[in-house]
């Protein structure tokens, strides 16, 4: 087990808000902006949670990139998991 947990090291990404889900996958990074700038989550990232604008940039496994503009949301990192409520 530990030895697929050390290859496989990717963030579980879900983006959504109340009634849709836009993405629901791994990724390599999350990049977003906060009232400090823009910033990235990479794999083994400190636990943390900040207020979001602007957009988000999921980069997934195969080096794709999607872009979702958004008005504000919430951006949560807890483990490996980023979960981001946008609000609407």
């Amino acid at each position: 087990v530990m030895a697929e947990a050390i290859q496989d090291q990717n963030l579980h990404v879900i983006i959504r808000n109340r009634s849709k889900t836009y993405f629901d996958g791994k990724a390599k990074t999350v990049t977003s902006t906060n009232a400090t700038g823009m910033f990235d989550v990479l794999y083994l990232h400190a636990n943390f949670i900040t207020m979001i604008q602007q957009f988000v940039i999921v980069k997934t496994p195969d080096d794709k990139e999607q872009k979702f503009e958004i008005k504000g949301g919430v951006l949560r990192v807890l483990g490996e998991t980023v979960d981001i409520y946008l609000t609407v």
